[in-house]
């Protein structure tokens, strides 16, 4: 995992956007991820860089993410030019995950989740759904 000072805060930090790396092959380290976009994108430009791995194998789970200025992001984002590591063609997407920050998610309300396992109704993996405030089946 590679941070630098400007992706961990202040309010100097630059508008960034935080892309899904999809298509990784699970060879990739984070270095090589890392290598990569700052071959495409600067050193420099490069504020954070991150692929997750299976908790209990320690091995790649396949994606990743890497945090970029924004107008870079959205270059990258917006263009047509294929992206290739390891013999692996990226499909690269905004993040959506939750530390992104973006004003308008709204967190789901604590009522809309199942008070057994705490997913979403739609998800839930229980016989019903039991929502604080609803009778039980």
């Amino acid at each position: 995992k590679r941070n630098n000072s400007a992706a961990t805060g202040g309010s100097d930090r630059p508008p960034a956007i935080k892309l899904h790396i999809g298509n990784l092959s699970y060879s990739t380290l984070a270095d090589d991820l890392y290598n990569f976009f700052a071959r495409e994108s600067g050193r420099d430009n490069i504020l954070e860089c991150h692929i997750p791995t299976e908790r209990e194998t320690g091995k790649s789970r396949g994606f990743g993410f890497v945090t970029l200025p924004e107008n870079i992001a959205r270059q990258i984002l917006t263009s047509q030019k294929k992206y290739e590591l390891d013999g692996r063609i990226l499909k690269i997407a905004e993040s959506n995950s939750a530390g992104s920050n973006k004003p308008n998610r709204v967190p789901p309300r604590e009522s809309e989740r199942c008070s057994t396992c705490g997913y979403r109704p739609k998800y839930c993996v229980c016989a019903a759904p039991n929502l604080p405030g609803m009778p039980s089946n």
